[in-house]
């Protein structure tokens, strides 16, 4: 089976609860309007229900089926903004902070996948990466036994023999730019969950850096074999 075709079918087997903070993009809107269509997700729409409508009419996306959050009126709101403030408390933010900072869906998105609201949240269009896991990290955090953040991407190539049929999951692309050994370790780690639990195979991890099998000298050689260690002792 195709991992695309398998992930597809996970998600139509117990869609799940997924909310879009950047409601007013259209590519996003297109993706809500398709995730339901196709049985893949029940899609929340997070922001201000007159921009959100406006847009989709502009752009003919009907939201018939698909849940408009309003920020502004939620029930939990103040709530929330005490949680956040108290949470965050040591590193110094305010209540009038925390209000400030919930006023922004990418953050009130991610609050409402930590107090069980919504299962996951897609973001990105418009945000930066920074942004996305800045929200993430203060307020879900990292997933238990994980020290590090990080990303990974899926390549698929076809008619490749290498990989899993020619499935490929790469970390990290685009977050730690210097990571030493521990958290390569940890990167490791978590791409090697991700394509366990996405593609459904038994990863095979490759350390990559500029020398094969140590065959160079340097302080970044020291540190990629040491990372290795650490992960297989995981």
């Amino acid at each position: 089976m195709h991992p695309l075709e398998r992930i597809l079918n996970t998600a139509k087997s117990n869609p799940l609860r997924i909310v879009l903070p950047e409601a007013t993009d259209e590519r996003m809107l297109e993706a809500a309007r398709r995730a339901p269509d196709e049985k893949t997700a029940t899609v929340l729409l997070l922001g201000t229900p007159g921009e959100i409508e406006k847009v989709a009419a502009a752009k003919s996306v009907s939201l018939d089926g698909i849940r408009i959050v309003d920020i502004h009126a939620h029930p939990h709101r103040e709530e929330w903004i005490a949680y956040f403030a108290e949470k965050r408390k040591s590193k110094g933010l305010t209540l009038e902070q925390a209000r400030e900072t919930l006023a922004d869906p990418l953050f009130f998105g991610a609050m409402m996948v930590h107090q069980g609201e919504a299962d996951g949240m897609v973001a990105g269009a418009v945000n930066t990466t920074g942004n996305v896991i800045r929200a993430s990290l203060q307020i879900i955090g990292v997933q238990p036994g994980i020290k590090t953040a990080s990303s990974c991407f899926m390549m698929i190539v076809p008619d490749c023999p290498y990989g899993a049929e020619g499935t490929f999951m790469y970390g990290d692309c685009g977050v730690m730019p210097d990571p030493n050994e521990e958290q390569l370790a940890d990167i490791a780690y978590a791409t090697a969950q991700s394509m366990q639990n996405l593609v459904g195979v038994e990863p095979v991890v490759a350390m990559l850096a500029f020398f094969t099998y140590g065959s160079a000298s340097h302080p970044i050689v020291d540190k990629v074999i040491k990372a290795t260690k650490i992960a297989k002792e995981r």
